[in-house]
Parts: C-alpha cells; structure tokens; sequence
C-alpha cells in the first residue's frame, strides 16, 4: 500500500508541474490504432490506445421479433466492465439504433445485434477505447440482404459483404474521459485537466469526467467520479472532450473507409484468381 501512495504522490506532483511521466502534455492524447474486420454477419474492431487494447465483436442473428415489439429488430451493447457497460447503455438508449429498419417482416422476422466488448490489456483510460471498439464495430457491420416469400417467411438472399446494408445507426458515441489534478498546473478553476488519463494518473486523480459525443457534437452521456467539482470546470471538460471527440469521429471515418478499401481490393483478387482457374 505505501508503494501505491509513494507512487500516486509522485504522478500528483508532476502533473502540478505539467509533467506526466510518458511524456505527454496535460492536453496529450496517445496515439489511437483500429484495426476491423467482418466475419460473416458481424464485424470485428480492436483499438490500440497506447498500452490499452479493448476488443469488440458485433454478431447479427435473423430471427422473430419480440411479441411486444413485433415491427422491431433488437440491439443491446454490453462491456466486460460492468460500470462501463452501464455507461455504454447510456450512450446508446434513445434512438442511437433504428429498431424498425432491423425489421425483415414484421411479427415475424427480425435482425437480432448485439456488440460485446472488453479489454485485452488495461493500460489507463479503458472506457474510451471500449466506447471506440463499439462505435467501429457498429460502423464497419453490414447486414446481408434477405428476401420474404409469400408466407412472411425471410431468409439471407445473399450473404456477400459487397453488397450487405450497412446497419441502420442514426448516430455512433465516441467517449472522452479527463482527470482532474489539482497544483500549480491548475486553472483558475483549481483543477489541471489530464487528457486520456493513464491507469497510474486516473488513481490518482481527485476526479474524472467521461463524456460521449455523436459526430455532429451532440452530448450522448456524462459520467463524473470523484469529488464534486464547479459547473465552470464540467464546460471546461466538455469543450475539451468535444474537440476531441470531433477529431476521433474524423479518425474512425478515415479507418472504415481504408479498411472497406481493402476489402473490395481483397475480393478484385480473389475473383481474378478465380477467373485464371
């Protein structure tokens, strides 16, 4: 225990001189890798935040709808870790997913997804790097096209990913968590913000904020633990997060279509293979 408050003292006074102990500013983030795949009905994310490794894995089953619901596909979002399965819930409720779109036939067929995530290697800020395997997951899924015969019955038509529909996401939550550390790095608030704080730094902080954002900057959740802190310091953590945020969107964007790149080009290959016999 006294080597855990030796070294927490320690990650307390460098950030009240601005320093951290990988190197990076107060307002530094790590580097952010994404690395997606499909696999049948699904798709793979796996994100790299500095030491941080999370994995999320979206599966799509067709199957009826729930008798209460009978016009609706389902979705549900979960993490290994249950305070940040909570928050991913939050992220997601209210019209994030368009149930009806994952209707085949109503009362009677319906896509049933689901996203599961968790952590490989916590290294510090594991929330943010679930909340980026969900939203890429989600986002690089496609569903295959069904048709219904004249009994209402639906089956997959054609499961080729070139020419699946993406899934019907009205908007995709990507998080943004801070530290808050008090010294004379400080505002005028009284707190230093520490961006993507890391396992060490988030220890010992005397506060952290998480905050989601769709990529037009609308606020999906918030979530703060610690000690309270002034209205002025939440709007200073927000406009922080939301820059960020915003620039995460842009990143993940780039990714999704790199990776759908690569993929058309995979399939060109593998039909010229095929045609050489």
């Amino acid at each position: 225990m006294a080597e855990v408050l030796y070294n927490a003292a320690h990650v307390v006074s460098a950030a009240a001189l601005g320093v951290r102990y990988d190197g990076r500013p107060l307002d530094g983030w790590r580097e952010m890798e994404v690395d997606l795949s499909r696999v049948g009905a699904g798709a793979v994310a796996e994100v790299r935040l500095g030491p941080t490794v999370a994995v999320a894995v979206v599966t799509c089953a067709l199957g009826a709808p729930d008798a209460r619901r009978p016009g609706e596909g389902a979705f549900a979002v979960a993490a290994s870790d249950d305070g940040v399965s909570r928050f991913l819930e939050r992220c997601y409720r209210g019209g994030c997913v368009d149930g009806e779109a994952l209707c085949v036939a109503a009362g009677r067929a319906a896509w049933s997804v689901r996203c599961d995530a968790r952590v490989v290697n916590d290294g510090g800020n594991a929330r943010d790097a679930l909340a980026l395997a969900c939203g890429a997951a989600l986002r690089h899924c496609r569903l295959p096209r069904c048709e219904v015969d004249g009994d209402g019955n639906a089956t997959v038509r054609d499961a080729d990913a070139a020419n699946a529909l993406p899934l019907p996401l009205l908007r995709v939550p990507l998080c943004v968590s801070l530290a808050l550390s008090p010294g004379r790095a400080a505002d005028a608030r009284g707190y230093a913000r520490v961006a993507d704080p890391s396992a060490a730094e988030a220890a010992a902080a005397v506060g952290e904020y998480a905050l989601a954002f769709d990529a037009h900057g609308g606020v999906c959740a918030l979530d703060f633990s610690g000690a309270p802190a002034e209205p002025a310091v939440l709007a200073a953590c927000a406009a922080d997060a939301r820059k960020r945020c915003a620039a995460l969107h842009d990143a993940l964007d780039r990714d999704l279509a790199a990776a759908d790149a690569a993929d058309r080009a995979d399939r060109a290959e593998a039909l010229k293979a095929a045609a050489r016999g």
